[in-house]
């Protein structure tokens, strides 16, 4: 038998997003953060169903690049609560060999916190402009997780085979020792 039809329920009636692509929660806060895909991150307090929970503004990709064309993933370090570092991961525009990108950053401590655009160190670059992953997120062995896309169009799928080759960064998940 198929599985029982999904029910959405709108958790947070007061806020509203433009093509929001990630929820993350910020370690050592209540504090939510959601990402829109056009280079957005906004915060706000875990306070489901309140009538007063606002958005905080976190960081504006685009504003730190204006060739910015997707924003895809957020994951904070394990030890965010002391180092105050976060990885980004977002696609600038056009077809270029280093177009997807994970950067770190640093976070502020302030209530609420912001992003330091300033602070960016990009970690590892990758050919952008077709299918580009960019998924990250932490396991429980402490290493970032990354997909990489095999950075081909939708038809054929895969059309490069990159995805078949352990040897190529593309069509990949790396984990990556981010601290060392």
């Amino acid at each position: 038998e198929p599985p029982r039809p999904y029910v959405a329920e709108r958790i947070f009636p007061s806020l509203e997003f433009d093509q929001p692509d990630e929820l993350v929660a910020m370690p050592g806060t209540n504090r939510l953060l959601v990402l829109e895909l056009t280079g957005k991150i906004f915060s706000f307090e875990n306070r489901p169903a309140a009538a007063d929970v606002a958005t905080d503004l976190f960081a504006d990709i685009k504003q730190r690049d204006e060739n910015l064309s997707h924003l895809y993933g957020l994951a904070f370090h394990p030890q965010f609560v002391k180092n105050r570092t976060c990885f980004i991961t977002y696609v600038l525009k056009g077809r270029a060999p280093d177009g997807s990108r994970l950067s770190r950053f640093k976070v502020t401590d302030a209530n609420p916190p912001r992003l330091i655009p300033e602070s960016e160190e990009i970690v590892l670059s990758w050919y952008g402009g077709g299918h580009n992953g960019a998924h990250i997120q932490f396991g429980p062995d402490g290493y970032l997780y990354l997909t990489t896309g095999d950075a081909g169009d939708a038809f054929p799928p895969d059309g490069k085979n990159t995805g078949q080759n352990i040897g190529d960064l593309e069509g990949s998940i790396l984990r990556i020792d981010i601290d060392h």
